[in-house]
């Protein structure tokens, strides 16, 4: 029996390669949506809006934002902790990967807050 270790080596870099790529696709889709829900939890604490010109102004706009920028960095904290915990649990790759992918998440949320 001959045993090809070259064929070997090959498939596991290959599901090492696959986890990895799930982990970063699954890290940015987990950013996304603790924006999209912390922004569905800021809407209605901005208050009622009055429109003036055809802008709507809020009543509380700052509180909106305020709650905001408190929730999104939970959730993202408590969801990337768990894909860390289920995928890989010795590398900090879901946290370098949505502290990158926060960032553009948070100006585009934070844009439509204050718009």
């Amino acid at each position: 029996m001959n045993h090809n270790p070259q064929r070997k080596s090959i498939w596991q870099m290959l599901l090492i390669t696959i986890r990895y790529a799930t982990v970063i696709v699954a890290s940015v889709y987990v950013i996304d949506v603790s924006g999209q829900l912390a922004f569905h939890m800021a809407i209605p604490m901005q208050g009622k809006s009055s429109a003036d010109v055809g802008v709507a102004v809020y009543e509380h706009s700052e509180r909106g934002v305020a709650l905001w920028l408190v929730v999104f960095p939970m959730f993202s904290y408590v969801f990337l902790f768990l894909i860390k915990q289920a995928l890989c649990k010795n590398s900090n790759l879901p946290y370098w990967i949505g502290g990158i992918a926060s960032i553009p998440c948070a100006l585009f949320y934070l844009w439509f807050l204050n718009w």
